[in-house]
């Protein structure tokens, strides 16, 4: 089984995901992860590194399918939600992509274009629940993720990892931050992009803590922060300066709340480019902490 499912199960009945007001445990994660891999598989012993597109909105569903795919033996290609379906058609000819799952709400967009392509379309309502099948024993090296970078060009980069890839970052950053089972995280970043796949939910259930999932607005962030004993907060540049412009507008006695919840943090992090010292000391004054500034490279390492 790999490493991070297998960790992750490790930790049952605890809270894994918080999506949308509803806690899932890990063994919840696990089976639903399980019984959507024996969808995918459908009769068949192994995908055999086949690229399944996830046009997954972040949460629980998101975790599930993707954790589904690498089960089954498949490739996941997470895509940018927001990209026109021009640029998911280059995406999906360059990786062969063959099977696409999809929320609800993209079914429209990509329907007629997986019909006239012979492309397996997956609706997440449409989805059994439950399902059992012999998941395929997969080797470390085989690939596990294709990743397209954020230029500016018609057809980004793709990037592929093998999950000894993913492993290796996991392990890496779980040891460097020391994530553990107490921690509790906010996961507002892209899920089309290293920082929020690995640096903040993958390490986050890898080490058994809890990983909440919101809309990226300021005011769904500090609800959270109020709502719930944050440890670890990871974000980007442009993120922390919305936060902090909108914090000093806010009255003193809200502003004095926030802080008391910022400051039983362990650690905040900045996964961007760096901020202007102005913000960082504006960061320390509100929050308590030094923050921690690691920009990314395009294969998830420091640059």
């Amino acid at each position: 089984m790999l490493s991070l499912v297998e960790q992750a199960a490790k930790h049952g009945h605890k809270t894994a995901i918080v999506s949308k007001g509803v806690e899932y445990s890990y063994i919840d994660l696990f089976m639903a992860a399980r019984s959507f891999a024996a969808d995918l598989l459908d009769g068949i012993d192994d995908l055999y590194e086949v690229r399944v597109g996830l046009m997954v909105n972040p949460g629980f569903e998101y975790v599930q399918v993707q954790w589904a795919t690498w089960l089954a033996g498949g490739v996941s290609v997470p895509f940018n939600l927001s990209h026109s379906l021009s640029t998911l058609t280059g995406i999906i000819e360059e990786t062969k992509t063959t099977i696409i799952i999809v929320s609800p709400e993209y079914e429209a967009l990509m329907k007629d274009f997986c019909k006239d392509n012979n492309i397996r379309l997956i609706v997440m309502q449409d989805l059994l629940i439950f399902n059992e099948a012999k998941l395929p024993s997969l080797d470390i090296t085989r690939r596990a993720l294709i990743l397209f970078s954020n230029d500016n060009t018609d057809l980004p980069k793709g990037l592929v990892f093998t999950h000894q890839n993913i492993k290796e970052q996991i392990t890496k950053r779980v040891k460097e931050w020391g994530w553990n089972s107490e921690d509790y995280t906010l996961s507002i970043l892209p899920l089309h992009q290293i920082e929020g796949i690995i640096n903040v939910v993958s390490c986050a259930l890898f080490a058994g803590a809890v990983c909440e999932f919101r809309p990226s607005s300021v005011e769904n962030i500090f609800e959270s922060m109020l709502q719930n004993k944050q440890t670890v907060f990871m974000a980007t540049s442009n993120i922390y300066v919305d936060i902090i412009n909108y914090y000093e507008k806010l009255p003193s006695t809200y502003q004095m709340s926030l802080s008391n919840c910022m400051n039983e943090m362990r650690l905040t992090v900045n996964l961007s480019a760096s901020l202007p010292v102005s913000f960082i000391k504006k960061w320390k004054t509100m929050s308590g902490h030094n923050l921690i500034e690691i920009e990314m490279n395009e294969v998830g390492l420091d640059k």
